[in-house]
């Protein structure tokens, strides 16, 4: 059944049975009230995925229409608060993110009211801007082309800007290229490629045939660290500040996320209508993370520095696991026990060994026998705020929707039980989005040097490319 089929047959069944209730003495306005509200509590569910949806707008207005002609001023207006008022304050939202890098430390806008404002998600409506390279890293660079837009008309995009005849019988391709050289061509008809390219990945446009002259960018493998401020460099922060600016990041990508994209992402290919962009950018940061904390460890030459690093990197975990932000936790967690980290014998040896033991605490967090019971139990004990291993929770619906047909085989209907399953899985999620972080909780962020933390957390210069970093680790310590 068709979006458009649906609403026609919800508005004829509301009408019908409004008329039913009436006949039989039944209060209809009461009925009405109970629909609205389950439709409304549906509408907050993907707020912007319905009202970038014309078919749904239309709907809902006729919808509000209906109400007021049957006297529902009550659930009339909730509606249109729905619809309405929560757009406005996103837009308010909005004028808060593009001044935070200016006002940030003076006046505080994200955090008024000590309660941050919930951020505007990314929805087909938005506009970024998209550099795209040639094949002799010529950049083009595209400004303000919807985020929505698909690999076809990026490569139109493209050609326009570079002033090239766009009905030019010359096969164009979309390539992504990773720091490893490893090249991938995009399919046409892919949609928000810039959440799904790799973390130090270009864009490169090459025609047919000479894709394998593409080759990486010089940025996208950096041998130093560069930071947005030259001077504020990792060793010389505060651990408690990096894990409050790293759980208020964490959290800010968390809140944009909608239950759609959870849908999105399971079915792959199959909900080309619906994106999953802010999950994409959340689960791209835990990545991030990890090749930050391995990147940092294996840029750092001396032998005692190095440890301190390590040492560092463990504090930071454990003020992120006090902080209930197990997403950035188990990040950093996780990157300790890759191979490029865990071969440095020579400075594990530097560390003491309660360090040691805290480690060790902290890897039981990701224990994955008995179904990451160790894990689990921890969570369902957490009080908000907190902030949830996201990967788990992808692995889990996963296995649902495997294990779990979406229609009962014998009738075609939904398989409401699988519906429910999905819905409890989600449900900590939501519950985590609901409670933001408060300033009592993060008060590093404002702190004298927070604008230098913030642009440091936010822009993070990592190695991705693995071939590298085990060289790197190699050649710091040879075996």
């Amino acid at each position: 059944m068709s979006k458009t089929d649906l609403y026609k047959k919800l508005l004829t069944l509301y009408r019908r049975k409004a008329a039913n209730l009436e006949t039989a003495g039944g209060n209809s306005i009461e009925f009405k009230a109970k629909i609205i509200h389950t439709i409304i509590q549906f509408y907050l569910l993907d707020f912007n995925y319905f009202n970038d949806d014309p078919e749904t707008v239309l709907f809902i207005n006729e919808l509000r229409e209906e109400l007021v002609d049957n006297a529902a001023f009550e659930e009339a207006t909730s509606l249109q608060f729905a619809s309405q008022c929560r757009e406005s304050l996103y837009r308010e939202d909005r004028i808060v993110e593009v001044m935070l890098e200016f006002m940030y430390e003076s006046e505080n806008r994200l955090y008024r009211n000590k309660v941050p404002y919930p951020p505007l998600p990314l929805t087909g409506r938005d506009k970024i801007n998209l550099d795209v390279y040639q094949c002799d890293h010529t950049k083009i660079p595209l400004e303000q082309i919807p985020f929505m837009f698909s690999v076809r008309e990026i490569i139109a995009e493209a050609k326009k800007r570079m002033k090239e005849d766009s009905s030019t019988t010359n096969e164009v391709y979309l390539c992504e290229v990773k720091s490893n050289k490893e090249i991938i061509i995009l399919e046409q008809d892919e949609k928000s490629i810039a959440s799904k390219i790799g973390i130090n990945s270009k864009l490169f446009l090459a025609v047919k045939g000479h894709v394998d002259t593409c080759t990486p960018l010089s940025l996208q493998n950096p041998t130093g660290i560069s930071t947005p401020d030259k001077q504020i460099y990792f060793e010389n922060l505060n651990s408690t500040a990096i894990a409050h600016h790293l759980t208020a990041y964490d959290y800010e990508l968390l809140s944009k996320i909608t239950m759609h994209e959870f849908l999105c992402y399971i079915d792959g290919d199959h909900r080309r209508d619906i994106l999953s962009t802010n999950l994409d950018y959340f689960l791209r940061r835990y990545n991030e993370i990890e090749y930050w904390v391995i990147t940092e460890i294996c840029l750092t030459q001396n032998l005692y520095k190095r440890a301190q690093v390590i040492k560092k990197f463990i504090k930071i975990a454990e003020q992120c696991k006090q902080l209930n932000n197990l997403h950035s936790c188990t990040a950093i967690v996780g990157a300790l026990l890759t191979t490029p980290i865990t071969r440095l014998t020579q400075t594990f040896e530097k560390i003491q060994i309660r360090i040691h033991k805290k480690m060790k605490e902290l890897q039981s967090i990701m224990d994955p026998s008995r179904n990451y019971r160790t894990y689990r139990s921890m969570a369902r004990e957490m009080k908000p705020p907190f902030i949830p291993y996201t990967p788990l929770l992808i692995r889990d619906l996963l296995a649902i929707d495997t294990n779990n047909e979406t229609y009962k085989a014998e009738s075609k209907l939904i398989n409401f039980e699988k519906m429910r399953l999905i819905s409890a899985r989600l449900q900590p999620f939501r519950k985590a989005q609901d409670h933001p972080y408060t300033i009592e909780k993060l008060p590093y962020l404002l702190s004298r040097n927070s604008i230098k933390e913030y642009k440091y957390i936010r822009n993070l210069t990592v190695i991705d490319n693995e071939t590298m970093l085990e060289e790197l680790s190699n050649q710091i310590e040879r075996h």
